[in-house]
């Protein structure tokens, strides 16, 4: 995929909010870029991929943090946690809350089209 002048305001906002640089900015495009923007591209072009392998590593940690928080605590009450923890609406509050909402490229078309 391939970074288009309306995308750079965005991406830079994003860097900010994060405290991070990447140096393939192409990574944070696609991590920002809504599946509809993505139709008819490569599935690589949109967050879907991204969201599954960091929602995977991220219940793995919160699976550990927890384990080790509440060692009483038995495996329906470490998934209660996990899972209220790594939902959609857990971590859409926290990306509206840090203000990476705001960067998500829902209304880019890849082509280059106007929000």
């Amino acid at each position: 995929m391939k970074e288009q002048p309306q995308h750079t305001e965005k991406l830079n906002r994003a860097q900010e909010i994060l405290g991070y640089t990447f140096s393939d900015r192409s990574l944070l495009l696609a991590a920002l870029t809504h599946p509809s923007a993505a139709e008819g591209h490569s599935i690589s072009d949109s967050y879907e991929r991204l969201e599954f392998l960091g929602d995977s590593i991220l219940g793995a940690i919160v699976s550990y943090e927890a384990f080790h928080a509440y060692p009483d605590l038995n495996e329906g009450g470490l998934t209660r946690i996990k899972v209220s923890l790594v939902s959609g609406a857990s971590l859409s509050k926290v990306a509206s809350d840090l203000g990476i909402a705001d960067c998500n490229l829902l209304w880019f078309r890849l082509n280059g089209g106007q929000a």
